[in-house]
């Protein structure tokens, strides 16, 4: 995994998560979409997924040889609601 050290600050500071906390939830079971808009002409991905005991929004590129993580926050109630009908056993 990789990110960019700014964003990792932003992150912190606009949503209370370290992107480096978000890196887990690849490793759980995940919900993932594509991000229609196109920024900077790039495919993005947002996932909900599982990681420090809470549920993540997680948004994500698959640059060349890893995802880089682009933004990470705690998930709103309905979509954690959203992961838990999904995946229940979490």
């Amino acid at each position: 995994m990789i990110h960019d050290p700014e964003k990792r600050k932003t992150s912190k500071r606009k949503h209370g998560v370290d992107l480096v906390d978000g890196y887990a939830a690849f490793d759980a079971p995940m919900i993932t979409r594509e991000d229609t808009r196109k920024y900077k002409g790039e495919q993005r991905f947002v996932s909900l997924g599982w990681a420090s005991g809470k549920v993540l929004v997680l948004v994500w590129t698959d640059d060349e040889d890893e995802p880089r993580l682009i933004s990470c926050r705690e998930a709103e109630p309905y979509e954690q609601e959203a992961y838990y009908r999904e995946y229940p056993q979490i």
